[in-house]
């Protein structure tokens, strides 16, 4: 003989029923004893319980994935303003350059009597004219301190125009004046 077989049947199987209120006195009632959630999650079966949690856990991560989705939309969205706003600012620096240049050609022809210069400045002038207003029908109506710079700029080229096409119309009548006389 072994000692198992010495011991067991000593044993009754009755006397270890696990969760009966007999075995376990306070289990039973501290459960009913709970109310509201609290109580509700006590009464659950384990395989529950891990469902609720389970359920829990995904929910909580589908909230988490979903705001930094928007975070991501919301930072996409904006880098493509920015982008834009580059490429707008780049295209106004390049025109503020060309006006400098259109000012250079400007006073060349103040400075000389060269009527092809005339017809330079002026042609120069009106494809600047015309990319301004390109650049204005891009720009949004929100931004304001740009419209208002597209605005003066495009002042700026009306009188350098007005000043060229005075200056040229003056020069002509000087000319055909000195060729009557």
């Amino acid at each position: 003989m072994n000692a198992m077989t010495e011991i067991t049947p000593a044993l009754d199987a009755s006397d270890f029923s696990v969760g009966t209120a007999e075995r376990l006195p306070g289990a039973d009632q501290h459960a009913v004893s709970k109310t509201g959630l609290a109580g509700w999650f006590a009464r659950q079966s384990i395989a529950g319980k891990l469902r609720v949690t389970f359920g829990g856990n995904l929910a909580f991560a589908m909230v988490i994935a979903g705001a930094v989705l928007l975070g991501y939309t919301l930072l996409w969205n904006k880098s493509q303003n920015v982008g834009q706003q580059y490429e707008l600012t780049l295209q106004a620096t390049e025109i503020r350059g060309e006006i400098a240049d259109i000012r250079r050609l400007s006073d060349t022809f103040f400075s000389s009597n060269d009527p092809a210069a005339a017809s330079a400045v002026i042609t120069a002038i009106i494809a600047e004219e015309d990319e301004l207003s390109s650049l204005r029908s891009v720009i949004g109506a929100d931004q304001v301190a740009v419209r208002a710079e597209i605005a003066r700029m495009e002042g700026e080229l009306a009188s350098m125009l007005a000043a060229v096409r005075e200056s040229d119309s003056e020069r002509s009548q000087t000319a055909a004046s000195d060729l009557v006389d």
